[in-house]
């Protein structure tokens, strides 16, 4: 039996377009953002049977589950469009995410409690990178088999944009000064990608993502399974059972956001840059 859901719809201001959100789980539990994959819609994490394999956290209060459209087919995945105005559409969903999905949880919840964050594939990366940007906003994200090079995903275009939404790039020129640092190493963070099939780019990338982090004393869980292990449903759904025990340790459901910081992250975008 699935558990219940809600469907709220709503047109965005940043998106010009009509978006859904997919609401599983009671009031006062944990807040999770989750991304579907590429080109996914709010409704794929139900259909792939993930909402189901989190039903016992959900309808125990434990967690709520906030699944969002993606808008990739604008963005990443448009391989033939404009490349500027391709990644002006992924800011443009940063917008979204920002400006409008998380305040609409905070009112949700009737709290300006953190939110977690995390997604399969394509999910993945949008978990990660939102979690760099905004570690003001988010308490952490599991990316299961992500790409972390949105240079790669713009097939090799660069421009300040792809940088801000590429957490290698940014996470390599970040100082040590920087304020979100201490953010990042109060957060959890999880990794994780298979050796099997399709998982070439995660396993080129995660590894860069994993070092840069060590390298900065940012503590991160990076997970590599087998070789049976395929970028597909039935190995995220024995993942994410895997790793939600070690996530509910590692955050606090009372986590509050920092309003010094929330405020320094509204007033600059370019916050990820020395």
């Amino acid at each position: 039996m699935q558990a219940n859901r809600i469907v709220i719809s709503s047109n965005s201001k940043n998106l010009k377009r009509k978006m859904s959100i997919a609401i599983y789980g009671k009031r006062n539990s944990i807040p999770v953002l989750v991304f579907p994959t590429q080109d996914g819609k709010h409704l794929d994490y139900e259909r792939f049977g993930m909402v189901r394999t989190l039903r016992d956290y959900i309808d125990k209060g434990v967690i709520s589950l906030f699944c969002v459209d993606s808008v990739d087919e604008i963005s990443f995945s448009d391989l033939s469009g404009n490349p500027e105005k391709r990644i002006k559409n992924q800011e443009k969903y940063y917008h979204y995410i920002v400006d409008e999905v998380v305040p609409f949880i905070h009112s949700f919840f009737h709290t300006k409690r953190k939110i977690f964050l995390t997604g399969c594939s394509m999910g993945g990366y949008h978990s990660s990178n939102f979690y760099f940007r905004r570690p003001d906003l988010f308490s952490g994200f599991l990316s299961l088999s992500g790409i972390f090079d949105a240079q790669i995903l713009m097939g090799g275009y660069m421009s300040k944009l792809v940088y801000d939404n590429s957490p290698i790039h940014c996470l390599e020129n970040m100082p040590l000064s920087h304020p979100y640092i201490k953010e990042y190493r109060r957060g959890a963070l999880f990794l994780c990608v298979g050796r099997g099939r399709w998982e070439e780019e995660g396993l080129k990338t995660q590894p860069v993502l994993e070092n840069l982090l060590r390298g900065k004393k940012i503590d991160v869980f990076s997970d590599y399974w087998g070789y049976d292990v395929d970028h597909d449903w039935v190995w995220w759904k024995k993942q994410i059972l895997y790793f939600m025990p070690m996530i509910l340790r590692k955050i606090s459901s009372k986590k509050k956001i920092n309003p010094v910081l929330e405020k320094r992250g509204k007033e600059c975008n370019d916050f990820h840059r020395p």
